[in-house]
C-alpha cells in the first residue's frame, strides 16, 4: 500500500517542473503520484502497461478526428509513439532513474506494435473498448467492476481535483490564472526563460 501525500503539492509541482521537465497539465498530473509510488517499490525492474491507450485511440481527440480511415488512425498512433510524446514515458523514466528503477513497458516492443497496427480502430474497440485485453484478462477486470469508458489516471485517481487547489497558491499560480492548464503553461515559459 502506498499513500500519495498531497500536503507538499507546491513543492512537488516545482520539482516536477524543474527536475523532471514537466510542461503540460497531463504531464504534471500523471507524474505526480509516481514521486511517491516509485520509491516504495522494492524491486529494481518495474513492469507497466504504460502507453497502451495509444494503440486503441480512445481519447476524445482520437475518436473525433482519427478514428477512420485506418491511415489516419495509424498516423495518430505514429505521432503518439514519437519519443517526445508516448504518454509522458520520458518523464516517468526520469523519475524512475532518480529512484534507481528501470521501467519496462511491453507496449513499446515491436511485436506489440505489429499486432495493433494490423487492426483498425473498430477491430480494437468493438464490441467494446479494448476488448482484446479485457477478454484476455477477464477475471482481473471482473474484480475491478465496471470499467468506465475514456477513464484515465489523473481523473480516476482524483489527482486532477487535487491539482485544482494550486489555483489558490500565489507561489504556483503567480499570474492568478483560473485553470491549472494555464498555470502549467506559465511554468513552461518561466523555466524556458531561466534556461536562456
Amino acid at each position: 500500500e502506498c499513500f500519495v501525500e498531497t500536503s507538499e503539492l507546491e513543492r512537488d509541482f516545482i520539482e516536477l517542473a524543474t527536475k523532471y521537465d514537466c510542461r503540460k497539465k497531463t504531464h504534471f498530473e500523471c507524474m505526480f503520484p509516481f514521486l511517491y509510488v516509485l520509491p516504495k517499490i522494492k524491486e529494481k525492474y518495474v513492469l507497466t502497461g504504460w502507453a497502451a491507450d495509444g494503440y486503441y485511440g480512445i481519447s476524445k481527440k482520437a475518436m473525433i478526428h482519427f478514428k477512420e480511415p485506418k491511415e489516419k488512425f495509424d498516423k495518430f498512433r505514429n505521432d503518439y509513439f514519437l519519443p517526445q510524446n508516448s504518454a509522458g514515458f520520458f518523464f516517468l523514466n526520469k523519475i524512475a532513474i532518480a529512484n534507481n528503477k528501470i521501467i519496462y513497458s511491453p507496449y513499446f516492443d515491436k511485436e506489440v506494435k505489429d499486432f495493433f497496427y494490423k487492426k483498425n480502430w473498430f477491430e480494437l474497440n468493438q464490441p467494446y473498448q479494448k476488448h482484446h485485453v479485457r477478454k484476455a484478462y477477464y477475471n482481473e477486470f471482473a474484480e475491478l467492476g465496471v470499467v468506465k469508458k475514456h477513464s484515465n489516471l489523473q481523473i480516476e485517481s482524483g489527482v486532477s481535483k487535487v491539482f485544482e487547489s494550486l489555483l489558490d497558491s500565489e507561489t504556483i499560480n503567480f499570474k492568478n490564472r483560473g485553470r491549472v492548464m494555464d498555470i502549467c503553461r506559465d511554468w513552461k515559459h518561466r523555466i524556458g526563460e531561466e534556461n536562456v
